[in-house]
């Protein structure tokens, strides 16, 4: 894990001195939790976050392509009537930010997440999921002072996997979970 970020953030780091490039960290969160009960018969809970973590370094002369390396977590937990529900991953990996309009006011920004770490569990044996996932942020990024951002972002988690692990027993399956959430976060370049 200390491997890929390392390498990548060294690699960013050379482009970036050479192209006299800026500099980006950037943090977003969200938590949402719901509970209710209906009648004495059903009662639900859920509770869902997402944290992501960028660190990247401009690559254009115009300053407005980040490339960099990104930490995110997503996690899902739903409960009926005391049957579980409950989803999680935390994935890393490279990711690719273009910023838009007057100041760089808005931006797209791509994660791959190639080190993945998913985990299902639905009451019983907790499921490891061997797949790939991404994230897809869109977001705007206003100013509040010099060189410091507050962010509102608009998120889509994608994964999927091709395998799962349960007891050290790997199994071949289709599996797939999307999120879309709203983040509030900071931008920060120097």
């Amino acid at each position: 894990m200390t491997g890929y970020f390392s390498k990548c953030v060294l690699l960013c780091f050379f482009v970036s001195t050479f192209a006299n490039a800026t500099a980006l960290l950037g943090l977003d969160y969200i938590l949402f939790t719901d509970k209710s009960t209906v009648e004495t018969t059903t009662s639900a809970t859920s509770a869902k976050s997402m944290y992501v973590f960028n660190i990247g370094f401009t690559i254009n002369q115009k300053k407005s392509v980040y490339l960099g390396w990104s930490l995110y977590n997503v996690t899902s937990k739903d409960e009926v009537n005391e049957q579980k529900s409950n989803y999680s991953t935390q994935d890393m990996g490279p990711s690719l930010r273009y910023e838009f309009g007057r100041g760089g006011l808005y931006y797209i920004n791509f994660i791959y997440g190639i080190r993945t770490t998913t985990n299902y569990d639905s009451g019983g044996t907790v499921e490891q999921w061997l797949g790939t996932n991404y994230l897809l942020q869109l977001g705007v990024s206003p100013e509040v002072a010099e060189n410091f951002q507050v962010s509102f972002t608009f998120n889509y988690f994608s994964g999927s996997a091709a395998k799962k692990l349960v007891s050290d027993v790997q199994t071949s399956v289709s599996y797939s979970k999307a999120f879309m959430t709203p983040t509030v976060g900071f931008n920060y370049k120097w």
